[in-house]
């Protein structure tokens, strides 16, 4: 165990130096190779954006310059307990440009999926990206057609066809609770209708318990 955890962190500190060699001076709104790998933390800043998060063996770094997602919640579908090996998971929802790959886009493999949306008659290109070196879920790449989102979304164009959507992982960013903004924290459980954890186990956060997602016709609360 000591040998496997010596590995471990040497593997981190290499990577470390390696982005620290390559970092330049040029600046992505905030989220420069050089100040994210000079930064003592490999994770956010309480509440203060940019917020930096990482993959498990430090090869891929993301920024995230938004004060306050599109939509945070946790959702307990089965297609995602399955992807994530978890109970249910929470994810927030930004424009893709608003979550950026600081370094270690190399790294980055993606699981491609075509499916039809749930609640509305359309398909949802959905790219589902994680480290190809540790395995840790980054985040989903989401290209639906501008004209469901319509009334759903602020700061949408609608100029635009196709919408590109980032949902990232509060893990990947935060490692305590108190390290996450108001505005980060989940609002609502979707897919309980899927869970696997009684909901009454659920009920001090007090949060609303959707059968599915609030935007399906069919959708109740539980």
């Amino acid at each position: 165990l000591l040998t496997v955890t010596f590995v471990q962190s040497q593997s981190r500190t290499n990577v470390e130096t390696e982005h620290q060699m390559a970092a330049t001076s040029s600046s992505e709104g905030g989220c420069s190779s050089s100040s994210a790998a000079s930064s003592s933390t490999p994770y956010s800043s309480p509440n203060v954006p940019p917020f930096h998060g990482e993959c498990y063996c430090g090869a891929v770094r993301l920024c995230v310059r938004e004060p306050a997602p599109l939509r945070s919640l946790y959702c307990h579908c089965k297609e995602c307990r399955r992807f994530h090996a978890a109970p249910l998971y929470s994810t927030f929802l930004l424009y893709k440009d608003d979550v950026t790959v600081v370094y270690g886009d190399e790294h980055i493999t993606y699981f491609l999926q075509d499916k039809m949306l749930s609640g509305a008659d359309a398909r949802i290109n959905l790219q589902r990206a994680f480290c190809s070196k540790c395995g840790t879920r980054l985040f989903n790449e989401l290209n639906l057609p501008t004209a469901v989102l319509k009334g759903q979304l602020p700061r949408l164009d609608e100029s635009k066809p196709i919408t590109q959507l980032r949902a990232s992982f509060q893990s990947v960013f935060f490692m305590q609770e108190s390290e996450m903004p108001k505005a980060y924290q989940p609002t609502e459980h979707v897919w309980c209708s899927e869970a696997i954890i009684p909901l009454a186990n659920l009920s001090a956060d007090g949060l609303p318990k959707n059968s599915k997602s609030a935007r399906c016709p069919d959708n109740i609360l539980l």
